[in-house]
């Protein structure tokens, strides 16, 4: 049975003022940020009921928690952030019983939009009399009054106020599409698309080709004027962190390492490294050995003056048909953190590099991250290389040195990392 409102707002209160909380609010207004994040254990150590409701009801619970806060630190916009749930949601795996519920995801960031600002508390003037009102902007569309309370005017209807902009509060916005990681993808399962939205000082935590986790709670969007059946969702985006990338995300336990040091005593480790590289494909041994180097590579060089030395290993396999060369890639695309397998024949350069395509949300334009940015701090095997257009091809030039992807595409300009080792096979 859900707790009465009272009884929830007094629950916050105190979780809020409470003397944990009370560091966090320091620290938060001393760096100059409006977002206090705690994890979700402190506030199931706290009370249990209180972390029911937020898995139950979080647009209750944060906006319930928003308006303490602002009136605890005279500052308007300050923000709750909960972020570590238990477990996470595949995105392939989010259902209708999802929607209204708080939920954690982790995949790769695929798209990110512009920031823009997004209307907070709106200004309205009575063109007729003058009068002004203020409103707050809870929903996705702007909310005017109803008619004008001045009692000499009564104005009403479209058309009656206008928008000060001057005296109109706003908060940055920006629109984020989230994709199933391609680990988390097997039996040719496509991968599932979720469109997301971030606010205040959350955006731009993270750039296409991420690894994220994101906590936050799904809603329906429902166009304005359109009263259809079936349902667009939109993920409203809580907390968003960025982890560590690649190899870097395995974590090792005492056991492993243990392990490892006893396997460096080994003096034929080398041989038993090479022989473990797709165990079901015969020989090959100098292929194997060059695959296990790619797989190690190196620590990158940082010179004195900013340059960058990759430690990234790219390897061209080149043999006749039927000499196992998609298997290798196939194996090796499954074996290595992020490793995402492509084939060229079907692959163009905004497929591998980025592109800019349509936002949904804000009607803009987004970047939208190919294979090569999502390989980033992995590997990116691409089979059939001699099938791709001479424009493709050339377009992963700078990827494979500098590991950088420059785009200048509807006014878009940035650079996306592609930390990615690169395994290709062709025909000769």
């Amino acid at each position: 049975m859900r707790m009465a409102e009272s009884e929830e707002r007094a629950l916050l209160e105190n979780l809020l003022h409470s003397s944990s909380l009370e560091k966090k609010l320091r620290k938060t207004i001393a760096s100059g940020q409006k977002s206090v994040v705690i994890s979700y254990d402190e506030i199931v150590e706290f009370d249990e009921r209180l972390a029911k409701f937020l898995m139950e009801n979080p647009k209750t619970f944060f906006y319930q928690a928003d308006s303490i806060l602002e009136g605890i630190t005279s500052i308007r916009g300050t923000r709750l952030r909960v972020r570590g749930l238990d477990r996470s949601v595949d995105i392939k795996d989010l259902r209708a019983k999802d929607i209204g519920r708080f939920i954690q995801i982790e995949g790769i960031l695929a798209k990110a939009s512009d920031i823009r600002p997004e209307i907070r508390i709106a200004t309205f003037r009575c063109k007729r009399c003058g009068e002004m009102y203020k409103r707050e902007q809870l929903g996705d569309y702007l909310i005017e009054p109803l008619f004008c309370e001045n009692p000499n005017c009564k104005a009403k209807g479209t058309g009656a106020f206008e928008l000060v902009l001057e005296s109109t509060e706003f908060c940055d916005w920006q629109s984020l599409g989230f994709q199933d990681p391609p680990s988390k993808l097997r039996g040719g399962r496509m991968p599932k698309q979720l469109s997301g939205i971030v606010r205040d000082d959350f955006v731009d935590r993270a750039v296409p080709g991420d690894y994220v986790i994101a906590t936050g709670y799904l809603q329906p969007l429902q166009e304005l004027g359109k009263k259809k059946k079936v349902l667009d969702i939109i993920f409203m985006v809580n907390h968003l962190e960025v982890p560590k990338k690649g190899v870097e995300e395995a974590e090792l336990s005492p056991e492993d390492e243990q392990l490892i040091k006893e396997m460096i005593k080994d003096p034929e480790i080398s041989d038993r490294i090479v022989q473990s590289i797709a165990p079901s494909i015969s020989g090959h041994e100098v292929i194997k050995e060059a695959i296990a180097l790619q797989l190690f590579g190196s620590d990158p060089v940082e010179l004195p003056d900013g340059t960058r030395i990759r430690g990234d290993i790219h390897i061209l396999l080149s043999g006749d048909p039927g000499t196992a060369k998609s298997q290798l890639l196939n194996w090796v695309s499954n074996v290595a953190p992020r490793g995402v397998y492509t084939s060229g024949m079907k692959s163009t350069s905004a497929g591998l590099t980025a592109t800019a395509v349509r936002d949904e949300i804000g009607k803009g334009w987004m970047l939208e991250a190919g294979a090569l940015v999502i390989a980033d701090g992995g590997l990116a095997a691409i089979d059939e290389f001699e099938k791709m257009d001479k424009e493709d091809s050339a377009s992963i030039l700078e990827s494979m040195e500098q590991q950088t992807i420059s785009i200048a595409k509807a006014g878009i300009v940035a650079r996306l990392n592609t930390r990615a080792a690169v395994l290709a096979a062709t025909n000769p």
